[in-house]
């Protein structure tokens, strides 16, 4: 079934970020379930990013502040999957297919937010 998302690579994510990611993924299908058909509240989405477990990336170069070493960055959704030719693959980013709720939450967040 990965292999069929473009999941072949094993996350390289400590326990305590995969805990923190389950946490948040646990909290957002609370708060979807309780959302009775609106969107998600702003402080309920913060409450979830919050308790989200960060990747610490240090290949995001150009908005790496000065000093620092990384920066808390994570791909959610569907990628483009390197070293194939262009329009050739598409794939689904890791977190996507493990949080769920995590990942429905914050477009049910955005889709609420929508301009008419």
């Amino acid at each position: 079934r990965k292999a069929e998302f473009g999941l072949t690579h094993k996350a390289r994510l400590s326990p305590n970020c995969l805990g923190e990611r389950c946490l948040a993924d646990r909290r957002a299908a609370h708060v979807l379930a309780h959302s009775q058909g609106a969107g998600p509240a702003d402080e309920e989405v913060l409450e979830v990013l919050r308790l989200w477990g960060f990747r610490q990336n240090r290949n995001r170069l150009n908005v790496l502040p000065s000093g620092q070493q990384w920066v808390h960055s994570d791909t959610l959704g569907l990628v483009r999957l390197r070293g194939l030719p262009a329009g050739s693959s598409t794939g689904l980013a890791r977190g996507t297919l493990r949080h769920a709720h995590f990942v429905r939450l914050l477009c049910r967040w955005r889709e609420s937010r929508r301009l008419p």
